[in-house]
């Protein structure tokens, strides 16, 4: 009988300081992982923003017109990423079609960052969705 209580006072013990240090552990890669998130959603509105001006306009916005193209008529701002950097944008064609591509510079703000999670976030851009010319 004490060895069943003692097992169950440990099981106890493990499962409470576990809830109660929870918080302390992990908490920077949990405030990381929603601002990917976020990050994620704001392209994911950027996209169907372009899809809006490009059914408008038979084309996508190019690169020096970039987002802010999209503000008033598409969009009501272009919001900084998580990280506090700007959205990076970049549109390229050639004589078949035309492309684009969105993403953030990550949280170190530079291109190619060597730390997770600060690399490049891009991975939810739509790199490779093309309009083909007529």
């Amino acid at each position: 009988m004490k060895f069943v209580v003692g097992i169950i006072a440990g099981i106890l013990i493990t499962v409470v300081g576990g809830l109660l240090l929870a918080p302390f552990f992990g908490s920077g890669l949990h405030a990381e992982c929603m601002k990917c998130m976020e990050a994620r959603a704001d392209i994911n509105s950027f996209n169907m923003a372009i899809g809006m001006f490009a059914s408008n306009n038979d084309r996508y916005p190019t690169t020096n017109e970039g987002l802010h193209k999209l503000v008033d008529k598409f969009l009501e701002t272009v919001p900084k990423d998580p990280w506090g950097n700007e959205y990076e944008y970049f549109q390229f064609e050639n004589e078949n079609m035309s492309c684009y591509t969105i993403w953030s510079l990550g949280s170190d703000g530079v291109p190619g960052g060597q730390d997770e999670p600060s690399e490049d976030y891009h991975v939810f851009s739509k790199m490779g969705n093309c309009l083909t010319k007529q």
